[in-house]
């Protein structure tokens, strides 16, 4: 998605693009100079945070943002998770890759969901701080695009929610009064993400052999499966 590093980004830091092929699915953008967040005072630092929102809110903005899609993002989102599922209790692997009642629960939630209409917006695909790059001032930048692709707003924070916002509470209203906006209600196609991240983490990360990622996309079924029990659904996981 080329035009997605074609905006005014403002203050924020943005690689140029130097020459793309769509298909071949390559990217050649410019060096961005700086220090991965990931392991600095930025990773934990709220104003850093607020730099993150407002930066993901002009991406969000884009020029290639869509009106709604009349359901058809939900209905791929939902065959992925059923496929993700399947391979996840185990026919290929000679095992579950996650306790089966996790397993078992995502199913009938699955089962149960009807898939909606939603409106796309330019994404990321791995908006997290191994992802953003910190220069000499302290300004903010964003770097691999690799996942980009027209998707739901709130995709962009699933991985925060499952990782930063859950090691301290505070970084999630900074981001989103960097945002502009207060943080929506978690509906059922925001669930519908949160289990596919899940369940894609495990099977990916069983299929690549780390087994410290496979855990954490454990960790993240169990997290979701027990908020989607709740009678407060639209809580943030965990």
């Amino acid at each position: 998605m080329p035009d997605l590093l074609r905006y005014d980004a403002g203050p924020a830091l943005v690689p140029d693009l130097l020459r793309y092929d769509a298909d071949a699915g390559l990217l050649v953008t410019r060096y961005l100079p700086g220090r991965i967040a990931t392991g600095t005072p930025a990773a934990g630092d709220p104003d850093a945070y607020r730099q993150a929102g407002r930066m993901l809110a002009l991406l969000h903005c884009g020029p290639t943002s869509s009106p709604r899609d009349k359901g058809r993002y939900e209905t791929t989102m939902l065959r992925k998770c059923r496929s993700w599922l399947d391979r996840a209790e185990g026919p290929s692997a000679g095992r579950p890759l996650a306790p089966a009642p996790h397993l078992a629960a995502a199913r009938k939630w699955l089962d149960g969901f009807v898939p909606a209409p939603v409106e796309l917006v330019p994404t990321h695909g791995d908006f997290q701080p191994r992802n953003w790059i910190v220069d000499a001032t302290g300004t903010l930048g964003l770097i691999d695009f690799g996942r980009a692709e027209l998707r739901p707003w709130y995709t962009d924070l699933v991985r925060l929610e499952h990782q930063e916002f859950l090691a301290d509470p505070d970084l999630a209203p900074a981001l989103f009064e960097g945002y502009g906006r207060p943080d929506g209600p978690f509906t059922p196609g925001r669930w519908l993400d949160h289990l596919g991240q899940s369940l894609g983490t495990v099977v990916w990360s069983h299929d690549m052999g780390d087994e410290g990622f496979e855990e954490h996309g454990r960790r993240m079924l169990a997290r979701t499966v027990e908020a989607l029990a709740s009678p407060r659904t639209h809580r943030r996981p965990g």
